[in-house]
């Protein structure tokens, strides 16, 4: 077995990196399936409990939606109520983590992506 991952790692410029990966047991971050993307369980980034309302509330609106820090304030719960500049603080962690995207030029507001729709759907409540 050692031989044959060895072999696989010599030759890695030839082989397909998921068969190396999978002949030495070592999970990479990431799957690519039906075109997409998706993030493995283990990778997911640290958020605080204000990125969580923050994907939460960007998460109840729809995909196509850009959402403004006044729209996202009024979608999260009373209780749990943010500063504007703390969800615009959480929205620029969330694009840098590749969770939300907002389109070039001018500032129209912010939207998960796919990647932040499945991670909020996984998170409990």
């Amino acid at each position: 077995m050692i031989e044959l991952v060895a072999m696989a790692v010599d030759y890695s410029k030839e082989i397909n990196p998921e068969v190396v990966a999978s002949i030495s047991g070592v999970r990479t971050p990431s799957t690519h399936i039906d075109g997409i993307d998706a993030i493995d369980d283990a990778v997911s980034p640290a958020l605080s409990k204000s990125d969580i309302h923050v994907l939460r509330a960007m998460a109840s609106f729809d995909t196509s939606r850009l959402l403004s820090a006044t729209t996202i304030i009024e979608a999260v719960d009373i209780e749990d109520r943010l500063s504007e500049e703390t969800v615009r603080l959480c929205v620029l962690k969330l694009m840098r983590d590749q969770l939300a995207t907002r389109p070039e030029g001018k500032r129209n507001g912010a939207r998960l992506t796919i990647h932040g729709r499945r991670l909020a759907g996984k998170i409990a409540d």
